[in-house]
Formats: C-alpha cells, sequence, structure tokens
C-alpha cells in the first residue's frame, strides 16, 4: 500500500524525507478496481500523541473500507475496538517520528491501496481528528487457511484457484494457523483485503491396493462472510486417489477434493446470470450403461455445477446431457475428452453446445 502523510507542524525535514521513502512501496496485493473515500476520525485515550493520531487514521481507514466495501457494517465494535488497539500499541516504541504509518501501512495492505492525511488537528482533551482520503481495492478475494501437509494443501490450492474464478474470487494464501481466533479472523480479511476465509482442516489415510498407493482425504471446511464475520457455508467432503507412488495418489486425492469444495462454493454462490445451461450429444454409442459413465465424467469437470438430465435413445445410439455450468460448452468439452473412463472425440461445439463421438465404449 503506498501512503502519503502531510508534514505536521514541529516535523522535521529529515523526518518527512524518511516518511517519503517509507511510503514509495508498491502495494502488497494488485488491485484491478479501486473507488476513492474520504472521511474524518478521531483519535483518543492513548497516552502518546502519535498513539492517538494513528488510532485516528486507523479508524478513518475502517470508515472508509466500510464505506467502499461494506466490510465489518455489522460486525461486533469490539472486535474492531480491539483490532485498532493492537495496531496502536505496536506505535507505542516508534524511534523515528511517526513510522506507525508503516505499521498501519502493513496491516490495510489488502483493502487500502494508498492514503493521504489532508488535515489534522488537536481538538484538546487528548483528542485528535484527522481527515484522509483512502483508496479502497474493490477486488473480490477468498483467504484460504487450510491445515494440513505443505503437499496436499498444495494439491487442494491449485485446484481451488482454478476454479473458483467464476464467482469472481482470486485466492490469497495466509499461512495457515490453529483453529482462528475472532482477532486472528480480522488480521486476515484486513491485511488480506478478502471478501470470505475458509477456514479448516483436511485428515489422510493412506494404504495399498493391487499394487498402488491409495490415499483418501477428508476436509472440513467454513466460509466466513467478512461482512459478517459468520459462517455462511459448511461442507465435509473425501476423495480417493490412486497412484504408483504415495505423492502422485496424493496429488490426485488433493486435486479432486479441491475441485469439489470449488464446486459447492459455486454452486451457493454464483449469481443466476452467471449460470449457463448446456447441452452434451454423445454419438455412436452402444451400451445403455454408458450414459451413467457419461453422466459421472461430466459431473466431475471443473465449472460443472451439477448434471440436470440424462437421456439415452438406443435406436439412435446417442445421448444427450443438460447441465448447469459456469463454463462454456467448448471449455468443459475440451477437459471432457481428457478422461478415459469413455473414449470420447470433440467433433464441434459452440458456447451452448457440444457434439462428442464415443469410441470403444
Amino acid at each position: 500500500m503506498r501512503s502519503v502523510a502531510l508534514p505536521k507542524p514541529g516535523w522535521t525535514a529529515l523526518a518527512f524525507i524518511l516518511l517519503m521513502s517509507l511510503f514509495g512501496r508498491a502495494p502488497a496485493n494488485t488491485c484491478s478496481d479501486a473507488a476513492v473515500v474520504t472521511v474524518t476520525a478521531v483519535g483518543a485515550s492513548f497516552r502518546l500523541e502519535q498513539q492517538r493520531f494513528a488510532d485516528a487514521i486507523t479508524d478513518a481507514l475502517n470508515q472508509a473500507i466500510a464505506q467502499a466495501r461494506g466490510v465489518f457494517v455489522t460486525s461486533r465494535t469490539e472486535l474492531l475496538d480491539a483490532y485498532r488497539s493492537t495496531v496502536v500499541d505496536g506505535v507505542a516504541t516508534v524511534e523515528v517520528e511517526d513510522a506507525y504509518h508503516e505499521e498501519i501501512t502493513s496491516r490495510f495492505s489488502g483493502f487500502v491501496n494508498r492514503y493521504e492525511v489532508l488535515r489534522s488537528r488537536n481538538l484538546g482533551g487528548d483528542a485528535v481528528e484527522v481527515t484522509v482520503r483512502v483508496e479502497v481495492c474493490l477486488d473480490a478475494r477468498i483467504a484460504v487457511n487450510i491445515r494440513t501437509d505443505a503437499a496436499t494443501r498444495a494439491a487442494m490450492v491449485n485446484a481451488i484457484v482454478d476454479d473458483v474464478r467464476e464467482v469472481g474470487w482470486r485466492v490469497v494464501l495466509p499461512t495457515p494457523h490453529g483453529d482462528l481466533s475472532d482477532h486472528r479472523l480480522m488480521e486476515i480479511t484486513i491485511s488480506e483485503g478478502v471478501s470470505y476465509v475458509a477456514d479448516g482442516e483436511v485428515s489422510a489415510d493412506y494404504g495399498r491396493d493391487r499394487g498402488f498407493e491409495v490415499v483418501t482425504l477428508t476436509a472440513a471446511l467454513r466460509l466466513i462472510d467478512t461482512r459478517t464475520m459468520e459462517a455462511v457455508h459448511a461442507v465435509t467432503l473425501s476423495e480417493t486417489g490412486l497412484g504408483g507412488t504415495r505423492a502422485a495418489a496424493l496429488q490426485q486425492a488433493g486435486s479432486m477434493l479441491g475441485r469439489e469444495i470449488a464446486r459447492s462454493w459455486t454452486q451457493s454462490f454464483l449469481r443466476p446470470e452467471d449460470r449457463q445451461r448446456l447441452t452434451f450429444v454423445f454419438d455412436n454409442v452402444r451400451r445403455s450403461g454408458t450414459q451413467y459413465s457419461v453422466q459421472e465424467m461430466l459431473a466431475r469437470v471443473g465449472g460443472v455445477l451439477r448434471v440436470l438430465d440424462v437421456r439415452y435413445d438406443s435406436d439412435s445410439g446417442e445421448i444427450v446431457v443438460h447441465v448447469e455450468s459456469s463454463d462454456d460448452a467448448c471449455n468443459v468439452a475440451r477437459e471432457l475428452v481428457r478422461q478415459r473412463r469413455v473414449s470420447t472425440q470433440l467433433r464441434d461445439c459452440t458456447p451452448d453446445t457440444a457434439s462428442l463421438r464415443v469410441f470403444n465404449d
């Protein structure tokens, strides 16, 4: 976050130069959309003037985020107060005058691209008032706080990153912790600029089957809406991976589990106008049981939210499947033909329909 503060009376030229060098940094998170808000806030009840000033700026940034993003509007007031106190406590021992801006900059880097103190004045009675212009990032992000081993987490997150873009989210990865406290949740929300926090853990069960390594992963996650700090979605899912090595089986299970987690979020939160009804036509079908295999294959394709119906015509050897999807038919079909349960070839497609030929069913 790039911040610029106007010099206060009594500042030395050296102190102001030091501050300008501190505030020349690029934002911690890239931002594609932003809004500018001007707010006035008061800081008080702290021993040092610089702490009161820091408290006023912190409150101003909270107000700006609430106005631009709707975040924290219905949150518990005591949680915000506790967070503000923690930020201000961090400036008690600073050596360079007003270097607390660096502390605030790092704490709010997720939501605030930059801020500028337009005016400040001492109100008396240990109170300071500031007017601040704030540039607030509007990008939607989700923080994935999954507690498991590094390999499992990487496999899951890669799949989640690929699939949740349809909901309009971008994934950020805070360092995993234990169960989130209220303060830790607030810290992740503000520093990462997230709309949702996915919090939970994954357990693994290992085995062998006919010479192959088998890994079953089970995830229990809750999705927290940072506007209310309440859980809005919960899911428990399991997936099993098979491979020549444990690492390969783990990678497969983690990828499938991440995809199913993302699918459950997309099904719950994707806007109706972003959902599409797609049609897939499979010809050269010889066995009636192929319709069930095709249905299961489509259900596992990223972007497919659910299979709506499947019809098989034995006379024409044709299967027609309708699905609800966040992606177009061409992209879904290209991923479908890579699956090996039933060998298929893409013949032609439009955004709404795709025709495929079945081989050796």
